[in-house]
């Protein structure tokens, strides 16, 4: 996942991810019972971004991913994007 960076909204620890662009490796979440501990999340936290919430309040074992594969406003901007993400626009 590509680092927030530009945030100041870090409530699980130094880092924050954006789950815009994310890869899982279904496997060793099985294995770490993480599918479970992310349903179990889901069903009692009440967080402002739900499924990025639950993703950084278990990311235990997070491989960044270049900037270029997510930019946005919280991440940051290259000269030559692969993926831009469009989460739209707050007054």
């Amino acid at each position: 996942m590509v680092e927030e960076t530009l945030s100041t909204y870090k409530p699980y620890g130094p880092l924050y991810y954006n789950v815009g662009v994310a890869l899982f490796d279904l496997d060793r979440m099985r294995k770490f019972k993480k599918d479970e501990k992310l349903i179990d999340f889901l069903n009692t936290k009440k967080v402002p971004y739900v499924d990025q919430d639950a993703v950084n309040y278990l990311a235990s074992h997070v491989s960044r991913i270049p900037v270029c594969y997510n930019e946005t406003k919280v991440t940051g901007y290259t000269d030559s994007p692969a993926i831009v993400h469009f989460a739209g626009y707050k007054d």
